[in-house]
């Protein structure tokens, strides 16, 4: 069988700071950007929809070497305003499902090369907004994705026939691999596929997606994006959280100073860390709510559970909880030593009248 009609969606996110006044930006790398709202293609609620669409601008196109293929893409940029910028590639292809499977193991390859191109355009996008970013990031931290979207083959099919015949392809395209994977490695990834109508097919893995849809399916990929974003800002948050927790038990270990007042910095700089964590966690779960819309949210579920999202939010609220323990004992620590500092202050209060009454 083969695919008439394909597109491959590279998409690479960069963290830059903790928010971005996308209404203060008129003007990127020389273009006018677009607000770039979710598209949907179902009947769906009203408000399933982001809650600051992020802005669109178009870069135009750009030579993507894969293996001895020269590939056209599509480039743009989108820019979030929860201090998230994603380049996206969208090349064309065509063939059959073992050409691609070839084609997705070369692209895993190229990847850090698409990267580093992606990673100088983010740059300028910095350059030309820095006004407008609130706490620039320190340190870069990216994620890919990659999503190999096929609208038409040579003939129909339905997703029972792709899962019947092609699966063991399917799954291959997935994780990057040229030769075949055991029947378990296939089930394991084919659990979390889901189906809308019968004629079109969403199967997910931890670096890559495959989308089979006869219409255009934007509202399916921006959710794909969206998930691999969360994933993005749980591992800034989870660095973060190692960075201030090793920082708070180094000025704890340091020698005491003058009535431990090295405690109330160290205290205060756990509340800020809390939070600025808790902040920016809220504003990215709340970016795109689909509560309504069952079968994006099964889509944002099934992205969900191959990137383990679930996990990473355990460890980093693990994480926050130690910060509120360390903040509640410092706390508590500053305060028996503000008792003490007022005790000797009465004692010394009493045993200067004391030396008074003496001394008359």
């Amino acid at each position: 069988m083969k695919i008439r009609n394909g597109i491959i969606c590279i998409y690479h996110s960069f963290d830059v700071g903790k928010e971005i006044h996308l209404g203060k930006v008129e003007k990127l790398l020389g273009a006018v950007p677009k607000t770039s709202p979710l598209v949907l293609k179902k009947i769906t609620p009203r408000y399933v929809q982001y809650r600051q669409p992020p802005l669109l601008v178009s870069l135009g196109s750009t030579r993507i070497k894969i293996g001895e293929k020269v590939f056209d893409a599509k480039t743009v940029a989108k820019i979030y305003d929860f201090g998230v910028i994603t380049v996206v590639n969208r090349m064309p292809f065509s063939g059959d499902l073992r050409g691609l499977r070839e084609t997705s193991a070369l692209i895993w390859s190229e990847l850090p090369a698409i990267e580093k191109s992606a990673a100088a355009v983010v740059e300028r996008i910095k350059q030309e907004i820095s006004g407008f970013v609130m706490n620039p990031a320190e340190e870069t931290f990216s994620e890919d994705y990659v999503v190999y979207q096929v609208n038409r083959f040579d003939r129909p099919a339905g997703a029972e026939e792709l899962v019947r015949k092609y699966a063991g392809e399917i799954t291959s395209i997935l994780a990057s691999e040229p030769r075949g994977l055991s029947t378990q490695e296939v089930k394991e990834t084919f659990k979390k596929s889901i189906s809308y109508s019968g004629e079109d097919l969403l199967v997910t893995s931890w670096n890559a997606a495959f989308v089979y849809d006869t219409e255009e399916c934007y509202d399916t990929l921006d959710v794909l994006e969206y998930a691999n974003i969360e994933l993005l800002e749980l591992r800034v948050y989870d660095s973060f959280l190692d960075k201030g927790l090793d920082k708070a038990y180094d000025h704890i270990r340091k020698p005491e100073h003058v009535f431990g007042s090295k405690y109330s910095g160290v205290s205060k700089e756990l509340s800020e860390m809390r939070l600025d964590v808790s902040e920016v966690m809220e504003k990215v779960e709340n970016s795109l709510k689909l509560v309504g819309e069952q079968y994006l949210a099964r889509v944002h579920e099934s992205a969900s559970s191959a990137l383990h999202l679930g996990a990473w939010k355990e460890m980093v609220n693990r994480k926050l909880g130690l910060v509120q323990d360390l903040y509640a004992l410092l706390s508590e620590q500053i305060q028996m030593t503000q008792l003490i500092i007022l005790e000797v202050l009465v004692i010394a209060l009493i045993a200067a009248e004391l030396a008074l009454a003496l001394w008359k």
